[in-house]
């Protein structure tokens, strides 16, 4: 809404963070511990950045004048959106309970440091947030191997959860 655009560029040594506003390009890597690699995916209107690295899912504040701030939430878990309420979604790894499988990951919503699962969908066995609005409903990308925009998207809320019924419609079965 402020005309600000977040997101990542190559310069030959990795993938790093950047901000465009008001026509000036600022390199927001420099400004943090995001290592080699690093992407953000989204901003809120109170200079939130979200996004991942090798390092962990992070949340960087950029603050109206003096140098931003970083949190990094820790290597099993991506963020890939963020609300004006600073609630945050995406995924967060887990084990699978299957050797061969490995880990395997579920959409979640961070509000306040804490982590909510969102659950997965019938027939999928991971699942990401997406994007969130102020209101607090998530997208939630039914993906199989954790490939985003590959599988179902569907509604969470916190008065409904995933609406199975909703699911099952979408998925065509009863």
């Amino acid at each position: 809404d402020q005309a600000r655009v977040v997101g990542t560029y190559s310069d030959g040594s990795g993938e790093r963070v950047f901000l465009w506003r008001n026509g000036q390009f600022t390199n927001l890597h420099d400004c943090n511990l995001l290592g080699d690699y690093s992407t953000a995916t989204a901003m809120n209107n109170n200079g939130q950045i979200v996004g991942s690295s090798r390092e962990g899912a992070f949340i960087i504040a950029l603050p109206p004048v003096g140098a931003a701030s970083i949190k990094v939430y820790g290597r099993a878990c991506s963020f890939y959106d963020i609300n004006d309420k600073s609630q945050t979604v995406g995924f967060q790894s887990a084990y699978s309970g299957d050797p061969r499988r490995g880990n395997v990951v579920h959409a979640c919503l961070w509000n306040g440091g804490t982590a909510t699962p969102l659950g997965t969908i019938p027939l999928r066995d991971e699942s990401a947030g997406v994007a969130i609005n102020n209101s607090g409903q998530v997208v939630v990308d039914g993906s199989n191997g954790g490939s985003r925009g590959s599988g179902p998207v569907f509604l969470w809320t916190a008065a409904g959860g995933l609406g199975e019924a909703r699911v099952r419609a979408m998925l065509g079965s009863d």
